[in-house]
């Protein structure tokens, strides 16, 4: 392997990170790269904006934490937050890609590169020999001085880098399925399933559409189906966290962890349709019943809950 490559993939793997801006400055110019396939220059605007898109996908669709310091949030995630929140207080609070959001937003460039300047392109340097430099910057362009390479290399490193992130927000948040929120959000591929084949499920223990939260019966054709604990945190759709709502309750709690006695409700319900789904005949549901039951003897839904606080 070239001596260029082979360092640029110890630098990823290896390179000192107190933050993922490292990480989300290399991915957005091997992306950027690939995309400008008529030479190595590439205009800082592209590399910062598609910075920009990678913490606007995990922060608004994941709330992922960018560092280890929890009292002062990395000053391009904060960015990437007050862009979010102007655009909430106008367009609502659905969760929307990067890509469709791009237009209706004023992205602050100055005063990223500023945010850059100080903190990735100074400090991203080859981890094996800091002489050997991987590109050069002058005004508004950086140039790399192997593009083929990076090209070349494409697929192997972005998977080296999506590793690196996942490794990086492990240590940084207490909640599953990172590996797949990095790569979904980078591809703007995050995925939420039909929920309408739990039904029969819960129509075990709950066949009158009783409303969790409030226990007011839920008129016919309001029914919808919540997750207790945020999708945005465990990114996965479990029998044991998922209860019947209205419509207009479940769009009004958001992303909001649930205070304790709501756990201890959904803990009782867990146990109420465990002993009630050995009845259940249907197709489909055996692992779920399953996982049920092993969240109801393990305290599964307690262990989420203090993780997700």
């Amino acid at each position: 392997m070239d001596q260029y490559i082979s360092d640029l993939f110890e630098t990823i793997k290896n390179g000192n990170m107190t933050t993922t801006y490292k990480v989300a400055w290399i991915r957005a110019i091997v992306e950027t790269c690939v995309l400008n396939s008529d030479g190595g220059s590439i205009d800082l605007d592209q590399i910062e904006a598609r910075m920009f898109g990678y913490y606007w996908n995990q922060t608004l669709w994941f709330d992922l934490k960018q560092s280890p310091n929890f009292v002062k949030i990395p000053e391009f995630q904060q960015v990437v937050l007050d862009s979010i929140k102007t655009y909430q207080s106008v367009h609502g609070m659905k969760p929307v890609y990067f890509s469709e959001a791009e237009r209706k937003i004023d992205i602050n460039l100055t005063k990223i590169r500023k945010i850059l300047g100080k903190t990735v392109v100074v400090y991203f340097k080859n981890e094996v020999d800091p002489s050997r430099e991987f590109y050069t910057i002058s005004g508004k362009t950086l140039t790399l001085h192997r593009p083929d390479l990076i090209r070349e290399y494409a697929s192997i490193l972005l998977t080296v880098i999506n590793a690196r992130w996942t490794s990086e927000l492990e240590t940084y948040n207490n909640c599953p399925s990172i590996s797949k929120k990095v790569s979904s959000a980078a591809d703007e591929n995050v995925k939420r399933g039909s929920l309408v084949k739990f039904k029969k499920l819960l129509d075990i223990e709950n066949p009158n559409h009783i409303c969790f939260h409030t226990g007011v019966p839920i008129p016919a054709g309001e029914e919808s189906i919540d997750h207790v604990l945020p999708w945005s945190y465990l990114y996965s759709d479990d029998v044991w966290n998922l209860v019947y709502t209205s419509k207009s309750y479940n769009s009004s709690k958001s992303n909001k962890v649930p205070d304790l006695s709501t756990i201890h409700k959904l803990e009782a319900r867990n146990k109420r349709l465990s002993m009630r789904a050995g009845s259940y005949k249907g197709k489909g549901m055996v692992s779920q019943i399953a996982e049920l039951r092993y969240a109801v003897e393990s305290g599964t839904v307690k262990k989420f809950w203090v993780g997700c606080q």
